[in-house]
C-alpha cells in the first residue's frame, strides 16, 4: 500500500490515512496521483456539470493501460502501449532496469539450505548517472543498493525453491534501477562472476538470462555422480542453475504517463471515481475513490 503525504513523519502519515489519501499496489512501487476537480483521492466534494479528472502515473515497468471508473464502471481507458519509442541517439533520457535473481535448486536438490547471496555491480558510461533504485524483495535481511554517480553496487538474497514448485516458478528477488543515459551508452553488469556488456538500446530490445552453469555442472557431478557432457540432454543441468534475469530496459516515455479529461454526464445523486493502473509485467495499482455529489 501507499499514501500521499507531504513528509515521512508519523503525524503526516496518520493525517494521510485519516483523509483516505491511500492506494494499493500488487508489488511494484507505482507512483499514482489521481484528482477530480483538483481534489486528491480520498476527498469528498461537490461538483456541478463537468468534472475534470487528472491522472499521473510513474511505474517501474512499461505501462499497459490506465482505467478511470465511475461507480464501478469504466468510463475512460488510456492505452499507453504503442504510444512511445526509444529516444533517438544522442538524447539523454531516464531508464529503468530490473535485475532479478533466483530460480536455483531447492535445498533437497542442492543439499545446501539457505538463500543464494548474489553480489553485483552495475556501471554506466562516464557521464551516465543513477537516479534511484526500488527494491522488489521477497526475503528479509536484504541490504539497500549503493548508488554513486555512474556506478551501483548491490546484494540480492534469492529465496530458495521448494520441491513441487517447478524450475520455472521458483521464487526470485529483484531491484529496479533508474538511471540517466543515452541509448548508445554502454552498460556493464558483473554479478558473481557473470558478466553482461550491452548498450542501453540493446538492453531495451529484450530481456536476457545469465545462468551460473559452472555451479550447476559441479552439483550434477558431485551430488548425483553424473557427467553433464554425456547426458542425452547435456543442457539439462542448466535447469538447476542459479540465474539472473536482466529485464528489458524501459525509457521514461514507457513507464510515465499523464492525462486528463472532462466527464460531463449529469450526476444522479452521489458518484465515486477511482483509477486502476496495469503495467506490462502484470503489476497493478488502484486508487482510493473521490466521492462527488451534485452541487445544487
Amino acid at each position: 500500500m501507499a499514501c500521499i503525504a507531504p513528509e515521512l513523519t508519523r503525524d503526516a502519515l496518520w493525517e494521510a490515512f485519516g483523509q483516505r489519501r491511500v492506494y494499493g499496489v500488487t508489488g511494484d512501487r507505482i507512483e499514482l496521483d489521481f484528482r477530480v476537480n483538483d481534489a486528491v483521492m480520498g476527498s469528498c466534494i461537490e461538483a456541478a456539470a463537468g468534472r475534470e479528472v487528472e491522472v499521473s502515473v510513474r511505474g517501474l515497468d512499461a505501462l499497459d493501460r490506465i482505467e478511470v471508473l465511475r461507480n464501478g464502471r469504466v468510463i475512460h481507458t488510456y492505452a499507453h502501449q504503442g504510444t512511445w519509442d526509444l529516444p533517438p541517439a544522442g538524447s539523454r533520457s531516464q531508464f529503468t532496469l530490473r535485475i532479478e535473481a533466483g530460480w536455483g535448486p531447492s535445498a533437497e536438490e542442492s543439499g545446501t539450505p539457505g538463500p543464494r547471496h548474489w553480489r553485483g555491480t552495475l556501471t554506466l558510461s562516464q557521464d551516465g548517472r543513477f537516479t534511484g533504485v526500488s527494491p522488489c524483495w521477497l526475503k528479509s535481511g536484504q541490504e539497500p543498493a549503493k548508488l554513486s554517480g555512474n556506478s551501483a553496487s548491490f546484494d540480492l538474497l534469492a529465496p530458495q525453491g521448494s520441491p513441487g514448485q517447478g524450475v520455472l516458478h521458483r521464487a526470485a528477488t529483484a531491484s529496479v534501477f533508474e538511471f540517466e543515459a543515452r541509448p548508445e551508452d554502454p552498460v556493464v553488469l558483473e554479478i558473481d562472476g557473470l558478466v553482461l556488456q550491452a548498450t542501453v538500446a540493446e538492453l531495451c530490445d529484450g530481456s536476457r538470462v545469465l545462468a551460473d552453469e559452472e555451479t550447476a555442472d559441479a552439483l550434477v557431478r558431485n551430488r548425483y555422480g553424473l557427467v553433464p557432457e554425456t547426458l542425452d540432454r547435456p543442457g539439462i543441468a542448466r535447469l538447476l542453475a542459479h540465474k539472473v534475469k536482466v529485464h528489458r530496459a524501459i525509457p521514461e516515455a514507457g513507464y510515465a504517463a499523464s492525462f486528463s479529461f472532462v466527464d460531463d454526464e449529469p450526476l444522479a445523486g452521489e458518484a465515486n471515481y477511482r483509477v486502476r493502473v496495469e503495467q506490462r509485467n502484470g503489476q497493478r495499482a488502484w486508487s482510493s475513490p473521490v466521492w462527488v455529489t451534485s452541487k445544487q
